[in-house]
């Protein structure tokens, strides 16, 4: 890294363009901002305006021009203007500039990157960055904003420190995710609004964070990638030194890739987004909410790291929806009757307590009897987890019990997320003093599951992104392949290729052995079951002669092969390319069911081996494969690095577009290859 970065994060010396009298203009409130922190004693850097057309701004003299030896120029000027102080800039030698001014590529205007050359810039169509530890912040937003009655409302917190660095690509979201940490007493250790990324990207700023010593989570909101292989890159980095979450948008099945695969049109852009960021080690996630309650229980808890999961209520039915919500996430919600049978016995219970899991202590339960089954379950080595559902409605209930939770919780550190139903004063000042307290509050109780169930996957994930050794330099020219002889170009990589021979005419339907299929090939015919140029399933000469004729009248055109039957699981493997990511593959199920039964897996490629494995493993076919209900096991070993290797040839591939087989037959002789087509491109 050139160093640039920590000019913007630590300027020594900062300029702000643009300001003027008008307390309202945009480049006025940052300077505000910035001579406020400077006057608190929170940002150290020598701070100086640039306007030609005024003398001074809010006390501060206006120089005409930037000057030499600036760390940062944040530029708030007219959309015509930014040219012009950009290159300014540069003459100068400033290190970097933030570019809040919009009207460039997100509105259909021209990009600043063909002007960019020495001095970095974050932007344009910025909010900037929030620093806490330096002091900057660059937000144009006032603290305070005057409602219709003529009340004065705070808008927006102070910065807090913090150990979480916001990185998003959306100056709505990014104050968004700022108000809602702030205001519930999570600090943040930076915010960063990428903007339209004209020159500094989302994988510059995680690089500089992944070494930052005050970051222990990185928190991206991502919209769109350029470079999907470089964002990889980074998280990859990242993930073995900081936590990284993120959430992905602009996604949505609408963004399909068009292509002449079965592959092309299950897999969305939403499943490769999402299984590049897991690749690379960072943990998705889909709801804005969860977003915000995952970072805020992160900074307050930690990871999880068990899947063993309590739910302690006094709602009988909001403990069910968490039960629930946690099984179905994949997290154990274990019987804990026989344990806690005695705090019923001693009396510490009601009677019509529940000691299952959940554990309702009924409405007629009080902060004691909370305190009690709380206490029990910090004890037992299979809850690694406790979602705390205390409705405060029923008169045994306080508000000292979230103080009496977290004193048990700070003693055993055992993760837990309280929730607090309804919008009554009453409720929120309950979750205010859980969160102060340290045990983060939600509204829901599904959400608390989820987000238990998020951080024990944040424990979890680890990177699984990386080279693997190309064995096979094998190309193909420009063209749509669908060719037979493909598929022992296929078999090269691990996978086995059914016997086939051409059939010229009716003598040469014996050279395989029954039963078979007879297949037509044509250079224009791409899916031959769709249209009709296939038989299968035959069993003799008569009916081989039978279906020979029949393909002969409607294919005059066409070279017609028999090729071994082959029984087995129905798979397929395909390989496409993404605009932002590069080559992915995905496998599922195959032949004639595949978008029927929609049961695939996507990865960026190439994979490893193991990842192949993890792959074969997630889908819903894997018991056939394994071995359902008699069946004789595939080999999953050999089949994974198969699929290792033929991701690995086609990332190397340049000109290939996509290839799929399918179906490949597996069974507990081996992988075959039954059909597969290839697309090249000039």
């Amino acid at each position: 890294m050139d160093g640039s970065l920590k000019r913007l994060y630590e300027p020594s010396t900062i300029a702000v363009v643009g300001p003027s009298p008008n307390s309202s203009n945009l480049a006025t409130v940052i300077l505000n901002n910035l001579l406020s922190a400077a006057r608190g004693g929170k940002l150290s850097a020598n701070i100086y305006a640039v306007n030609p057309l005024y003398d001074e701004c809010l006390g501060v003299k206006c120089k005409k021009m930037l000057e030499g030896s600036t760390d940062l120029a944040i530029i708030a000027v007219p959309t015509k203007f930014v040219v012009d102080y950009l290159l300014q800039a540069q003459d100068a030698g400033v290190g970097v500039a933030i570019i809040i001014s919009g009207g460039f590529s997100e509105s259909g205007g021209k990009p600043l990157r063909p002007v960019i050359h020495k001095t970095r810039v974050l932007g344009p169509n910025t909010i900037g960055i929030v620093d806490p530890y330096s002091g900057i912040n660059t937000l144009f937003l006032p603290d305070y904003k005057m409602n219709s009655d003529g009340v004065s409302l705070r808008s927006i917190p102070d910065p807090i420190k913090g150990r979480v660095a916001i990185i998003a690509q959306s100056g709505g979201i990014s104050v968004s995710l700022y108000d809602e940490l702030l205001s519930s007493g999570i600090g943040i250790r930076s915010l960063t609004c990428l903007g339209n990324s004209d020159d500094i990207d989302s994988s510059e700023i995680i690089e500089y964070f992944s070494e930052d010593r005050f970051t222990d989570l990185i928190a991206l909101y991502l919209e769109g990638v350029q470079d999907g292989r470089k964002l990889m890159g980074a998280i990859s980095k990242a993930s073995l030194k900081k936590k990284v979450v993120a959430m992905v948008a602009g996604v949505s099945e609408a963004g399909k890739r068009a292509t002449s695969s079965h592959t092309g049109s299950i897999v969305s852009n939403s499943d490769v987004y999402l299984a590049a960021i897991k690749q690379a080690g960072a943990l998705s996630v889909m709801d804005f909410r969860d977003f915000i309650a995952l970072i805020k229980s992160y900074q307050m808890l930690g990871t999880v790291k068990g899947k063993g999961v309590a739910v302690l209520t006094n709602s009988g039915g909001a403990g069910v929806l968490a039960a629930d919500e946690a099984s179905l996430r994949g997290m154990n919600v274990p019987p804990l009757h026989s344990r806690l049978m005695g705090l019923k016995e001693n009396g510490a219970l009601p009677g019509i307590a529940s000691v299952e899991n959940p554990i309702d202590v009924s409405a007629s339960g009080n902060d004691s009897s909370i305190e009690a089954v709380y206490e029990s379950l910090m004890k037992f080595d299979d809850i690694n987890s406790v979602v705390v559902i205390s409705t405060h409605y029923p008169p045994g209930i306080t508000d000292r019990l979230p103080s009496m939770i977290a004193s048990i919780q700070r003693k055993i550190r055992k993760p837990t997320v309280a929730v607090e139903l309804g919008r009554s004063p009453w409720s929120y000042r309950i979750r205010e003093i859980y969160d102060a307290n340290g045990i983060p509050s939600v509204d829901s109780p599904q959400q608390a599951a989820r987000i238990l169930s998020l951080l024990y996957m944040l424990n979890e994930i680890e990177p699984a992104w990386g080279p693997v050794a190309v064995h096979n330099q094998a190309t193909f020219g420009p063209g749509v392949h669908t060719e037979p002889g493909l598929i022992d170009i296929i078999g090269t990589f691990g996978f086995k290729s059914p016997r086939w021979a051409w059939v010229e005419g009716e003598d040469d339907l014996g050279k395989i052995r029954y039963p078979i299929a007879l297949k037509v090939f044509s250079g224009l015919l791409i899916h031959k079951t769709e249209a009709g140029a296939v038989r299968v399933n035959i069993g003799n000469k008569g009916d081989a002669t039978a279906s020979f004729r029949d393909l002969r009248k409607a294919f005059p055109d066409g070279k017609i092969y028999a090729q071994e039957m082959i029984v087995g699981t129905e798979m397929r493997i395909g390989i496409a390319n993404d605009t932002a990511f590069g080559k992915y593959i995905d496998i599922g199920a195959g032949g004639v069911l595949t978008e029927l039964l929609m049961d695939h897996r996507t990865r960026i490629a190439p994979v490893s081996s193991g990842e192949a494995l993890k792959m074969l493993e997630e889908l819903k076919a894997a018991p056939l494969l394994k071995g359902y209900r008699g069946r004789a096991p595939a080999d999953l070993g050999s089949l994974a690095n198969s699929i290792s290797s033929l991701s690995a040839w086609a990332a190397s591939f340049e000109k290939l577009k996509e290839i799929e087989i399918n179906p490949l037959i597996v069974n507990d002789t081996g992988s075959f290859a039954v059909d597969v087509r290839a697309i090249v491109e000039p």
